[in-house]
């Protein structure tokens, strides 16, 4: 008789530790289940700040209606231009020339607001009394001495495209660009998409 109880009190210690052990199991799947819960709701709240912060970025780099580019032409300021397609820097010379052949340490070129109402972002290029000038009929570009830049009908739109900068004649719509004989030239059919790489730039600043 004794046996039988200390069996039957054996069974029901083992039965109700049994039920506390699953009690305890139960409760450590809901907290596991409220954490993954919990970092589930954070990890979309974290997307959702970072979608915020992006757009915030975007509109804040928008301008005109289009994107802030990481180096915009800036004027009243002196870049040297090296191109692309014919690997040196462009050069105004004093005879009135200009090519694409400079090296490094070649004369740069200064930047001028040149804006009108039908060409909010225009500027004019030149090197001391010397001015970019192109000409739409031959696609010469020439060095002109007009005795002064601010105020004079000559402008370029600048336009990027990734690390390179392009140059757009105002007047004629056409490009910036080097030859293969090295000389200056407007350039025409080329899509800012798919550009020519003798109109791409590459701008060094120097002050």
């Amino acid at each position: 008789m004794d046996s039988q109880r200390v069996d039957a009190v054996e069974m029901h210690e083992h039965e109700t530790k049994g039920a506390s052990e699953g009690d305890v199991s139960s409760k450590k799947t809901k907290r596991g289940r409220k954490r993954k819960l919990l970092l589930v709701a954070m990890g979309g709240a974290l997307v959702q700040s970072l979608a915020a912060l992006v757009c915030s970025v975007v509109a804040l780099s928008s301008r005109n209606g289009t994107d802030e580019k990481p180096h915009p032409v800036k004027i009243k300021t002196t870049y040297q231009l090296w191109n692309l397609g014919q690997g040196g820097f462009v050069v105004l010379n004093k005879n009135g020339t200009v090519d694409c052949k400079g090296t490094i340490g070649a004369p740069a070129i200064r930047s001028y607001d040149n804006t009108t109402g039908a060409c909010t972002n225009c500027i004019a290029l030149g090197v001391s009394n010397l001015l970019l000038v192109g000409d739409a009929a031959s696609r010469a570009i020439k060095a002109e001495n007009i005795g002064k830049i601010n105020g004079y009908d000559e402008s370029f739109a600048p336009d990027y495209f990734w690390s390179f900068t392009m140059f757009k004649h105002h007047n004629s719509g056409l490009y910036v660009g080097c030859d293969n004989s090295g000389k200056a030239t407007l350039l025409g059919d080329t899509a800012v998409e798919y550009p020519d790489p003798r109109t791409l730039f590459v701008l060094t600043k120097i002050n």
